[in-house]
């Protein structure tokens, strides 16, 4: 009889720490995911006010560092 309830609570702890792990990874997921988006929509409203501001394709090399930035590059 000890041995069944032992087995029994070693298998709910094992569900309950898999459904922790699973939810954790969700979550830290949906979390980088945001972080990503948001980083993105960042840099999308930078190449648009660049975009905006070049208007001619002439004043397209005094721009070439502040776009470099905005792509992330040094």
């Amino acid at each position: 009889m000890r041995k069944h309830i032992c087995v029994m609570f070693m298998l709910a702890v094992t569900g309950v720490l898999g459904a922790a792990g699973f939810l954790f990874k969700q979550l830290s997921q949906h979390h980088f995911d945001q972080l990503d988006s948001h980083a993105l929509e960042e840099k999308l409203h930078a190449s648009r006010s660049l975009l905006e501001v070049l208007g001619d394709l002439s004043k397209l090399r005094c721009l070439a560092p502040a776009a470099a930035g905005v792509a992330g590059r040094s």
